[in-house]
């Protein structure tokens, strides 16, 4: 059973933290323990970022609404994941996402300007911080750069390869053939073709609706 100090210890933007560090962050921050219920929400799309929120325990899924509607990708998360931290600031503070807890799920959070002190207490915080952003943009930026490339292939990979850097149970994507054709420049053929060959691989498995709808699941 992990004590507070090793639980706070082991969340993103605390890690390389010694226990002195974080009592002295216990000591001089008010957190808030909230239990939510499965099927409750965590965090709407669209409503401001004014909080830091870890999970604690239990599992959540984060749906994007990505292109216009147009292709919905969800994350399972679990234990010791950060929600939305590269939306405490900057030019959109909103949360992209909705965040629904999928069984009852405990989390810790503090609120902005408390993480803001915090910043400036100890370089190991503003280091983890400023890597996790940057992971963040490098992450956005390659799965961007395999658009044009008309491979799903490079772009599901991209997705694994977050997975299992963020400790992500799974992914879906939800969308049409057809928009994944004009997305990746590519005809309904090769896309087939290019989605057979993920599926016998293993590495992802495909549902079609009635309405001929794609659910992709992305394997970590």
């Amino acid at each position: 059973m992990y004590t507070m100090y090793e639980t706070i210890m082991n969340l993103p933007l605390f890690k390389g933290t010694s226990e002195a560090q974080i009592s002295d962050f216990l000591e001089r921050t008010n957190l808030e323990f909230i239990s939510v219920r499965a099927e409750e929400s965590l965090a709407c799309g669209g409503n401001p970022c004014t909080d830091l929120k870890f999970i604690l325990h239990g599992q959540a899924s984060m749906t994007i609404p990505m292109h216009d509607g147009n292709l919905r990708l969800t994350y399972i998360i679990g234990a010791n994941s950060v929600l939305c931290a590269n939306r405490l600031f900057g030019m959109d503070t909103n949360y992209p996402a909705d965040i629904v807890a999928l069984e009852d799920t405990d989390l810790m959070q503090l609120p902005k300007w408390q993480y803001l002190r915090l910043l400036g207490t100890d370089n190991i915080f503003l280091v983890n911080y400023l890597n996790y952003l940057s992971f963040q943009t490098q992450y956005d930026s390659s799965l961007l750069r395999h658009y044009p490339a008309g491979s799903i292939t490079e772009w599901i990979t991209g997705i694994r390869n977050y997975n299992r850097s963020h400790g992500v149970s799974d992914s879906t994507v939800e969308t049409t053939p057809e928009f994944l054709c004009a997305l990746f420049h590519t005809d309904q053929a090769t896309l087939s073709t290019q989605l057979e060959s993920l599926v016998k691989s293993g590495e992802i498995t495909i549902h079609i609706s009635v309405s001929g709808c794609l659910s992709i699941n992305i394997s970590r």
